[in-house]
């Protein structure tokens, strides 16, 4: 069990309301009490909210995050939260995209996303060169870090 389990509406105002198209997008894509990250994803694009609005309406819910697209976490139990992949061929231009996103405080999920695609890898194999780099990732999109 995850140590804020049950507890993810206490990040949120108390009077914060559930969007019912959110909420709808995100209940059909439930299993076991969790949704992966692509699958809220998915239910953003379906509900036409932003990934924050789902995670917000994930969170009020009390329903868990996993399979983070990033290999950040939720795949296994504590020991196997992470998944490392291996860094792309094309290292260089990763590195260097992610070099120009980046700030003092690391990369946004978000930019790492877009420099993951601009320079034609995984979104984990653009985590795993942010490991490399030393490269903090914050701001996930569903607001889970």
């Amino acid at each position: 069990m995850h140590q804020d389990e049950g507890h993810y509406a206490g990040k949120h105002q108390q009077d914060s309301e559930i969007d019912d198209g959110a909420a709808a997008a995100v209940k059909k894509r439930v299993r076991n009490e969790k949704i992966s990250c692509r699958a809220a994803h998915d239910a953003a694009l379906e509900a036409d909210v932003s990934p924050a609005v789902i995670g917000k309406t994930l969170d009020l819910l009390e329903i868990r995050i996993n399979g983070c697209q990033l290999g950040l976490f939720g795949h296994g139990g504590k020991d196997h939260g992470k998944v490392e992949s291996a860094l792309p061929q094309n290292h260089d231009v990763v590195r260097a995209a992610i070099k120009a996103a980046a700030d003092d405080d690391g990369i946004g999920c978000l930019k790492l996303w877009q420099a993951a695609e601009a320079s034609g890898c995984s979104k984990r194999q653009a985590a795993s060169v942010c490991d490399e780099m030393d490269i903090n990732i914050r701001d996930c999109q569903l607001g889970a870090f």
